[in-house]
């Protein structure tokens, strides 16, 4: 994501680089630079995008993308609370300071590389829709995913991308929730987690995610989880399935066939176009549930998905003619 914008960031110098305190902007999309003044940006400081402001004692600098400034420019605003949607950080950021995002209610989208490993505490407090991080590294990289993950207890999908931005691994953590719960008379407490999100979240070692402890959480969220949410488990790892053993590739396959009916139904009103051409492709979805998936994009007045799923239904069924009636069977 590169974006055109109007930007002011408030900074101070660290042990190795420079600490962002706060930024200040015009559109709630920002990507932070890789560079302040020379200095590589190494550290989201603490409360920097949080609604509650608390700049540090320590004499601070505004700079702008093109000149050092003494103020913010007119029409700017803190990008902070409400206000961010989407923020980009760079290579270089290797620390998120504590509550860095707190109150960020609308951000739903992080992007951020295998470098930021030390994330500072409550980072991530009451960001509810955050439901997308982006890691620009190799999926078999050592990150910083499992310390973000302990902090995002929500449904949240993570796609980890190569350098020119395509997806190369995609995967979706479920919801869970803790509770202590009182035992006996002694008061004392027992934890007690509800949902395979937390198990999902374990498939680590040495920072590095293991996609076949990550699959073998599926059969008892079958038990568990939603539909929904297994759909999402399923479609993802299809179609991006990197270090996917055969049996587990199997598996997936098995329920989404089995309920393709409620996979159209969530790929179509969630405007997945190609997920629904992925699954299409791969012969997972059929004739009578793709015909029900154009009847469903009509109705709710996608006109694209529409003309696409009506070209892809009349070339499934050519293809389908063409498998069963061969030349030589004449």
């Amino acid at each position: 994501m590169k974006l055109n914008q109007d930007i002011t960031f408030a900074w101070r110098k660290n042990e190795d680089g420079a600490a962002l305190v706060r930024v200040y902007t015009d559109i709630p999309e920002i990507e932070i630079p890789e560079t302040i003044e020379g200095l590589p940006v190494t550290e989201i400081g603490s409360y920097c995008f949080s609604g509650t402001e608390r700049l540090p004692k320590e004499k601070i600098r505004l700079y702008s993308e093109t000149v050092v400034c003494d103020g913010t420019k007119s029409g700017q605003t803190a990008a902070c609370g409400a206000f961010p949607e989407r923020i980009v950080l760079p290579h270089s950021v290797r620390t998120i300071g504590s509550y860095a995002f707190y109150g960020c209610v609308r951000l739903h989208e992080l992007t951020l590389t295998e470098a930021a490993k030390e994330i500072g505490s409550d980072a991530f407090l009451n960001c509810a829709v955050l439901n997308r991080l982006i890691l620009r590294c190799g999926s078999e990289r050592p990150t910083g995913l499992k310390q973000l993950l302990a902090q995002i207890s929500w449904n949240v999908e993570v796609i980890f991308e190569d350098r020119t931005g395509k997806e190369t691994a995609k995967l979706f953590f479920p919801e869970y929730s803790e509770v202590y719960a009182e035992i006996g008379p002694a008061h004392i407490f027992e934890l007690k987690l509800t949902g395979e999100g937390f198990r999902a979240r374990q498939c680590f070692r040495d920072g590095v995610l293991l996609m076949g402890d990550y699959d073998a959480v599926f059969p008892q969220a079958c038990i568990e989880e939603s539909e929904q949410v297994l759909i999402r488990m399923a479609a993802d790892r299809l179609s991006r399935p990197v270090s996917l053993s055969d049996t587990a590739k199997k598996l997936y396959q098995e329920y989404i066939k089995d309920n393709q009916l409620a996979v159209v139904r969530a790929f179509v009103k969630e405007r997945e176009t190609e997920m629904l051409q992925y699954l299409i492709t791969e012969r997972l979805i059929g004739q009578e549930t793709l015909e029900e998936a154009v009847r469903l994009a009509s109705e709710l007045g996608w006109a694209e998905g529409t003309v696409r799923l009506m070209r892809w239904k009349d070339e499934y069924l050519k293809e389908n003619l063409t498998n069963r009636y061969h030349f030589e069977d004449f």
